[in-house]
């Protein structure tokens, strides 16, 4: 993906700030630093103390082995 749409963005920061979302994490591969920081964007726009676990990658396989720790292991 190029760039992600503000649609998607909004939905994400809606999704990412409910309180359930803090159980789960999620591994964003991009190919470029535009999608990097649109993702960036809507995580700082979430509330933190409910948002979930999310790092961004540019290799999915290092992204597959950062989801395959245990959560209380996670950097």
């Amino acid at each position: 993906m190029k760039e992600i749409p503000a649609k998607a963005i909004n939905v994400a920061i809606e999704v990412n700030s409910d309180p359930a979302a803090r159980n789960i994490r999620v591994a964003v591969v991009v190919n470029s630093d535009k999608v990097a920081n649109a993702v960036r964007e809507f995580y700082y726009q979430s509330l933190p103390e409910t948002s979930a676990a999310i790092k961004i990658f540019t290799d999915i396989e290092v992204a597959e082995a950062w989801l395959s720790q245990p959560l209380d292991q996670m950097v």
